[in-house]
């Protein structure tokens, strides 16, 4: 384990929440290992970690949800381990669960209502929360089922924020979110210290981790493996920790070739992170993909209109009988077509599993209801007009969201629309191709 320096702590401080020598496991599987932390009041003290390191587990444990085999959980300086967690809850320690885990048949206010049931005495109220997240007080009435997920994230932290904890936990805050809503819930973060509370938070993004954090602690496979401040730990040490030195080379590999947990997308910038365009929020993620399907492409386009083999291939695709007269092997041809098809496809579902990391509740059918809409407003049959529809449907959503995050499907839609009724033919026919 690498340990860093600690900041402003003083030596004689006395931490709020402490975990020593905490030991976890699921059925014969060792969650966690020998971890132990100490977290200050006023702090925000994030774990960073791959999938399965034992973020969550480690979470779970504090808030009473998962017994630990040995170790133990200290709050304000009392062992706290063996007390149930609606207790821990009572006397300061508040848990957001990953997924946000609203009560879905009850509306926006119902819910907070349920958090400020048992609530400590503090500044936070209904009330207060209302003023923090303007659009709730509107939509007070309406069932929390039926809300975006940057909304139910929100309406979860404010279940949190009215039960006045001392010690705020946050697992997996930007699961499933836009960039663009991420930005939005974290820069509330400052309102939320300013009252006093401590943060605990677990984040896969190691960047946005490393903006907010006050210390850093990352775990693997159930050990601590890097504990710091973020001044004093370089990005040679958080990938070493985040991965382990004997399975970078893997991580590397499994990047490219399969949709593993454990790739490096799961945490670094280049799959987490983004950029700004006026009021759009792009990922560096999408850009690399689009980059990689203009390549390809443009590979394509070459290889059907100038190489032996793809003229066979449209030869066939006119005329299998007349290309058979001509002395073309159709059944060959049909085998390099299918090779170059499933590359293509395994291209893309390689993009779709780096996608599908990053944004875990993007279901299938939604992936493939975009790519349906970006073939209709390209040109059916044309493959440069199947890149134009995707970067147009793109651009409309993101236009979308910033309206409103509801509103970004909505945006996709009426260009699909419009394109239907303005240009059934689609923004680029087939016969318009070279």
């Amino acid at each position: 384990m690498t340990v860093s320096g600690d900041g402003a702590r003083a030596a004689g401080d006395t931490p709020l929440l402490e975990v020593r020598d905490l030991v976890v496991h699921h059925g014969q599987l060792r969650a966690l290992d020998a971890v132990s932390l100490r977290v200050f009041p006023g702090e925000v003290y994030a774990i960073i970690g791959a999938n399965g390191a034992g973020k969550s587990t480690l979470l779970r444990t504090i808030a009473g949800l998962h017994s630990p085999t040995t170790g133990s959980v200290l709050f304000d300086g009392k062992d706290v381990t063996r007390v149930r967690p609606e207790r821990r809850a009572t006397r300061g320690i508040v848990m957001v669960p990953e997924g946000r885990r609203l009560f879905e048949s009850l509306s926006v206010e119902e819910n907070l209502k349920v958090g400020a049931t048992y609530a400590r005495q503090g500044p936070w109220t209904i009330e207060r929360v209302y003023e923090m997240f303007g659009w709730m007080r509107e939509r007070r009435n309406q069932l929390a089922a039926q809300l975006s997920g940057g909304e139910q994230q929100t309406v979860a932290i404010g279940r949190a924020l009215v039960a006045n904890p001392r010690v705020l936990m946050l697992d997996e805050l930007s699961l499933g979110l836009a960039p663009v809503v991420v930005q939005r819930i974290y820069g509330m973060l400052p309102q939320i210290l300013a009252t006093g509370l401590t943060v605990l938070l677990v984040e896969q993004d190691v960047s946005q981790a490393l903006r907010v954090a006050s210390h850093i602690h990352c775990l693997l496979e159930g050990r601590t493996t890097l504990v710091g401040t973020p001044a004093s730990i370089s990005a040679d040490q958080v990938e070493a920790a985040y991965f382990g030195l004997s399975v970078v080379i893997e991580n590397g590999l499994l990047q490219f070739f399969t949709a593993n947990s454990r790739a490096i997308g799961t945490g670094l910038s280049l799959v987490s992170g983004s950029f700004s365009i006026g009021s759009i929020q792009i990922g560096y993620l999408l850009v690399a993909v689009y980059a990689v399907a203009v390549i390809v492409l443009l590979g394509l386009q070459y290889f059907l209109s100038s190489s032996r083999y793809g003229r066979l291939i449209r030869a066939v695709a006119d005329d299998k009988e007349a290309a058979q007269l001509a002395g073309a092997d159709y059944r060959h041809v049909f085998g390099v077509a299918a090779a170059i098809a499933f590359g293509t496809v395994a291209l893309g579902g390689i993009a779709y599993g780096m996608y599908s990391q990053l944004q875990p509740t993007t279901g299938t059918d939604t992936i493939l209801l975009f790519a349906f809409a970006a073939v209709v407003i390209g040109g059916l049959g044309s493959l440069w007009g199947t890149l134009l529809g995707g970067v147009v449907l793109g651009i409309a959503q993101q236009i979308g969201a910033q309206i409103s995050i509801s509103d970004e499907t909505l945006a996709g839609f009426i260009v699909f629309l419009a394109v239907l009724v303005l240009r059934p033919q689609g923004l680029i026919s087939r016969g318009a191709q070279s």
